[in-house]
């Protein structure tokens, strides 16, 4: 199912695959209207998905469902000179 503006969540697969900016509140969102929620999201949703994983992703819901960076399916990078 593709919501709009980047994101695209798989009932079947159960992921979503999110741009890096999207706030977390903005994938909780579109992924309530499913009926599903990411497995962890961080205590506070006005921060990017990009900006939690680059340095783990840590929160309250950690101690069960690990990190955030240990619930990623796959990530595509881009590095400095622009290579991915």
């Amino acid at each position: 199912v593709n919501l709009d503006r980047g994101i695209k969540v798989s009932r079947t697969g159960l992921f979503a695959d999110v741009d890096a900016s999207w706030l977390w509140i903005e994938v909780l969102n579109k992924t309530l209207e499913l009926g599903l929620t990411p497995v962890s999201w961080t205590d506070y949703l006005y921060l990017t998905v990009g900006g939690t994983l680059s340095n783990g992703g840590i929160s309250g819901q950690t101690f069960r469902y690990g990190p955030q960076v240990t619930n990623v399916l796959e990530m595509d990078v881009i590095t400095g000179k622009g290579e991915i």
